[in-house]
């Protein structure tokens, strides 16, 4: 899931991470008897939990996803670190059959398109499929930062002082998922969704 501040933009409601972190429960509850691993992103990996069949645990973990569990150092985003993370979080386990990323993202990155490819490809070299949800709007929305520890909220302002406005990078999730060999899905399609949800789980419907 990318924590990052662009996720924070209020284009769905209440924010674009509140969305994701819904997405991310509805493939957990699609997941029994599947392992399944919980990794968060801005500019590096966070990883909460490695691949489990304890999908209760997971859902506790994912309750604590919130705004201020990245630092305020870390701003992010670099979509390839979360790709890269994820693949090396799947690659170390044995006996997982078939193995997949589901990135769930605006698709904002600061990074070229060349390192988020190269990281698509190592993780298809290494046997992993890569899904995107994408959760945001075409028309964008401004980002709201909670106040916390260290972190003095409030809007996120552009190099002028006005309010910025994230916008969802629909083609790059999109490319993404195709390099990858996944499924993509916006955040608001239902039935875009559950066809990566069929993806996931050939026989669950």
């Amino acid at each position: 899931i990318d924590v990052s501040a662009s996720m924070q933009a209020t284009d769905l409601f209440p924010t674009r991470l509140a969305q994701a972190v819904q997405i991310a429960g509805e493939v957990l509850e699609r997941a029994e008897g599947t392992r399944v691993g919980l990794l968060l992103f801005a500019g590096k990996g966070y990883t909460l939990a490695p691949p489990t069949e304890d999908i209760e645990d997971l859902t506790f973990l994912l309750r604590g996803v919130t705004p201020t569990i990245v630092s305020a150092q870390d701003p992010g985003s670099l979509l390839s670190a979360g790709i890269q993370d994820a693949t090396t979080l799947l690659s170390a386990q044995d006996g997982m059959g078939a193995r997949a990323v589901v990135l769930i993202s605006d698709g904002e990155a600061g990074e070229p398109n060349e390192e988020i490819a190269a990281a698509v490809g190592d993780a298809r070299a290494a046997g992993v499929s890569v899904h995107t949800v994408g959760v945001g709007t075409l028309q964008g929305g401004e980002m709201l930062l909670p106040r916390g520890t260290y972190q003095m909220g409030g809007l996120v302002l552009d190099i002028t002082g006005a309010p910025g406005i994230s916008r969802l990078q629909e083609p790059l999730l999109q490319r993404i998922a195709q390099e990858g060999g996944g499924e993509y899905a916006r955040a608001e399609d239902s039935a875009a969704l559950r066809r990566m949800y069929r993806a996931l789980q050939p026989g669950v419907q």
